[in-house]
């Protein structure tokens, strides 16, 4: 457990880093008032989080002040389902998806106390995909540089791309393969990004299930087309960039693609 002097430097550092993310939104949103442009409601919805959570933040700070406050779980639960409901109702949605909240179980300890206790009750998709491919969407987007995120990126600053790719990912393997032997088929749902593509007919009435959802897709959603996603399967075969990258390292392939095959052999997965 973190001190009150720690807990409050972490919110500091939060704090700043809302009210730069608020300074940058405000610059978008003018930019769109002043172009006429129509695209104001996405900048419009992260002005609205980031100053929700640092009014949050504020009051999280006053609060750890007092000796009788017990209640930090409930109260980040309050927060959670404050942004739940503001984002579904601007979006006409009843379900929020979010990415890894597992993830630090492999960095912080006490982290895997927190995450269930926090999102109770909860359901967990993962989703594995051919290493390469995924190796080379991150290239192409540039991240395969990035190491600004400490939490994530950790003591891989100095690393080789290749390298750093390897760690990231073995550790999200792991912390999937530890969890499947944890979690009841009620909880956790496990399948290829490749199979939600091309067999994306015969998964989908299963993943609503899983997720107890009963509306039908909406059609004019564009947000995923098969014809498009097919597209991304089998790239990283093909680029001459993830080859020279992995020249004499051949191995992190193997060793991912094993870990994957690891993964997708638990009784969670799903096979169509």
């Amino acid at each position: 457990a973190k001190s009150i002097y720690e807990k409050k430097r972490l919110i500091g550092a939060r704090k700043t880093q809302c009210i730069l993310s608020l300074y940058r939104v405000s610059r978008s949103l003018l930019k769109n008032v002043l172009s006429n442009s129509k695209k104001g409601r996405e900048y419009d919805n992260k002005y609205s989080f980031h100053l929700n959570l640092f009014k949050t933040l504020q009051a999280y700070e006053s609060k750890l002040g007092q000796l009788d406050f017990t209640g930090e779980i409930e109260f980040w639960k309050k927060w959670l389902s404050k942004v739940a409901a503001m984002n579904c109702s601007r979006k006409n949605f009843h379900s929020i998806v979010l990415q890894n909240p597992f993830f630090y179980d492999e960095t912080f300890e006490g982290h895997s106390s927190v995450w269930p206790a926090l999102f109770n009750p909860y359901k967990l998709m993962f989703i594995h995909r051919n290493p390469l491919d995924q190796f080379n969407d991150i290239v192409n987007a540039g991240a395969h540089l990035d190491t600004s995120w400490d939490r994530f990126h950790g003591d891989t600053k100095n690393q080789h791309p290749a390298d750093r790719f390897f760690n990231i990912s073995k550790k999200l393997y792991n912390a999937r393969i530890r969890m499947a032997g944890q979690m009841n088929k009620d909880q956790l749902i496990v399948f290829s990004f490749e199979d939600f593509v091309i067999e994306h007919e015969k998964l989908s009435p299963i993943l609503k299930s899983f997720l107890s959802i009963s509306s039908a897709r909406d059609q004019t959603n564009k947000r995923f087309t098969k014809e498009q996603s097919i597209k991304n399967i089998g790239n990283g075969s093909k680029s001459k960039v993830i080859q020279d990258l992995l020249v004499g390292r051949e191995y992190i392939i193997d060793e991912l693609n094993d870990l994957r095959l690891e993964l997708a052999s638990t009784t969670h997965s799903i096979k169509v």
